[in-house]
């Protein structure tokens, strides 16, 4: 599940970051509802896996301060594995929902798998 990770294999996981990816984050805009948050916080906690649960959160961003407290909860659920319900702090629009960049998502991360794929053993298929 964690190619790159499992070559690595990496001591510690540090995600670096907190609620920047919010869908109404006035300085990125990248899309990321809070039950988007949850999931990611329960990615990271999967990837943690690879070396013995050692994980660290920098939970520290973020510029909708609406958003804030929701996203933060949903990450820190989804981290430590807890069912925690968190209602969105906003009501999030249809345009949200539709990942509109996936093309050219999946386009670039070929294109770095080419640029990669002599220092990754994984990232050859």
């Amino acid at each position: 599940m964690w190619p790159l990770a499992e070559e690595f294999r990496p001591e510690l996981i540090i995600r670096n970051g907190g609620c920047d990816p919010y869908w109404n984050d006035r300085l990125t805009w990248l899309g990321l509802t809070a039950d988007d948050f949850r999931e990611l916080g329960a990615l990271v906690r999967d990837l943690a896996g690879l070396c013995g649960g050692r994980e660290l959160d920098l939970i520290c961003s973020g510029y909708n301060e609406r958003a804030l407290p929701a996203c933060w909860l949903a990450l820190i659920g989804g981290v430590a594995g807890f069912s925690v319900r968190v209602d969105e702090p906003e009501p999030v629009p249809r345009w949200v929902r539709r990942d509109a960049g996936y093309p050219e998502t999946r386009d670039m991360v070929r294109e770095l798998k080419k640029h990669l794929k002599d220092y990754w053993s994984c990232m050859a298929g």
